[in-house]
């Protein structure tokens, strides 16, 4: 299924889905300042008392943060480097669902 992924962001969504079993919404809101070399940082939407939750990566997985961090380097610089790129970069913005 990864290695039918139409595109490398599209890759990189189904790798991290996998490796962390982290919710759609949760994966599309990663930032660069998200990524860490032993896991990823990931907003926590559905508990509002405990706002961020760390997924810690295993062996098999531990290329995916220089992956992630490669591709969003690769990125055009007026776009948002996050895996959802409608995502405004403005504290006070919401999300908008990419499409």
């Amino acid at each position: 299924m990864i290695a039918a992924a139409r595109s490398e962001r599209d890759r990189l969504l189904l790798r991290v889905l996998w490796a962390t079993g982290a919710r759609v919404s949760e994966v599309l809101a990663l930032r660069p300042k998200d990524i860490h070399r032993e896991g990823l940082v990931l907003p926590n939407l559905k508990n509002p008392s405990r706002l961020v939750k760390t997924a810690h990566l295993s062996a098999a997985h531990a290329s995916l943060p220089g992956d992630l961090l490669m591709w969003a380097r690769e990125m055009p610089r007026n776009k948002p480097a996050g895996l959802d790129c409608t995502r405004s970069t403005s504290p006070s913005a919401t999300m908008k669902p990419s499409g």
